[in-house]
C-alpha cells in the first residue's frame, strides 16, 4: 500500500557560528587524505585500480568545495538567487551523485521533457536535490537498483520527479523524514532530509512524498 505525506513541517535551526572551527577541524584529515591518496597512486599500476583513488579525489574535492562554501557565507538565507535552468542544475545533481550511483551499480534513468528557467539559490538547491538523489541511492540494492528523474509540466505548474525502487519507508516512519535528528540509517545523522525541506521551502517549492514499504519512494517537487 502506497502511503503518501504532504504537510510537512521541518523544524531545523541552523547556526553558523561554528563553522569556521568545524571547516578548519574536516579540513585538516581531508589534506591528509589527498596525500595518501597521492601515495597511494604512485604504488598503483592498474588502471581500475586507479578508478577508485580517482572516486576519493573527486570526493574530497566536493567536501573542500562544500566548506568553502559555507564560510563564504554568514546565514543560510543570504546567498543571492540566480536565474537557471531546471535541467542543468539536474545534470549537474546526477554529476555530483555519479560516483556514487556507479560504485553501486545503480542505473540512472531521466525523462525531461520542457526546460524551464527559475530563480534559486543555486548552491542550496544542489544540495537539496543532492540529499534526496543520495537518500534514494542508499535505499536501493547493488545491482538491481534503478533511479527515475523526471521533469515535466503539469496542470500548470512544473513538476520534477525523483523515485527510487528501494526499500521504500513505512507509514509510520514517513511522518518523521523531514524532523531534524531523526533517521533510519546506521550511522546517520538525521539531518539532510530536515535542511533540504528548509531550502525547498525557502526557494517556494511543495513537496510530496509517496512510498510504500518494499516499493520504492517517490519525491515529488513542484513550483
Amino acid at each position: 500500500m502506497k502511503t503518501q505525506i504532504t504537510d510537512m513541517q521541518g523544524d531545523i535551526s541552523v547556526s553558523f557560528d561554528f563553522i569556521p572551527v568545524l571547516a578548519h577541524e574536516v579540513r585538516n584529515p581531508l589534506t591528509n587524505i589527498n596525500l595518501s591518496v597521492e601515495i597511494l597512486d604512485s604504488f598503483l599500476h592498474d588502471s581500475e585500480m586507479k578508478v577508485y583513488t580517482e572516486v576519493i579525489r573527486r570526493n574530497v574535492g566536493r567536501i573542500n568545495q562544500l566548506i568553502l562554501d559555507l564560510l563564504n557565507r554568514q546565514k543560510f538565507a543570504d546567498m543571492m538567487p540566480v536565474q537557471l535552468s531546471v535541467h542543468d542544475l539536474l545534470n549537474e545533481v546526477v554529476a555530483i551523485t555519479h560516483d556514487r550511483c556507479s560504485l553501486k551499480h545503480i542505473e540512472i534513468v531521466k525523462s525531461f521533457e520542457e526546460d524551464r528557467l527559475v530563480v534559486w539559490n543555486r548552491s542550496n538547491m544542489i544540495i537539496a536535490l543532492t540529499n534526496i538523489v543520495i537518500n534514494a541511492v542508499d535505499a536501493m540494492s547493488s545491482t538491481t537498483g534503478v533511479l527515475q528523474l523526471t521533469a515535466k509540466c503539469d496542470d500548470g505548474k512544473y513538476v520534477l520527479r525523483i523515485k527510487d525502487n528501494g526499500c521504500g519507508i513505512s507509514k509510520q516512519n514517513l511522518k518523521n523524514i523531514f524532523k531534524a535528528y531523526y533517521t533510519s540509517k546506521e550511522g546517520g545523522l538525521g539531518l539532510g532530509l530536515s535542511i533540504t525541506l528548509a531550502i525547498l521551502k525557502q526557494n517556494g517549492i511543495d513537496v510530496v512524498v509517496e512510498s510504500s514499504a518494499g516499493y520504492g519512494t517517490c519525491f515529488i517537487l513542484s513550483f
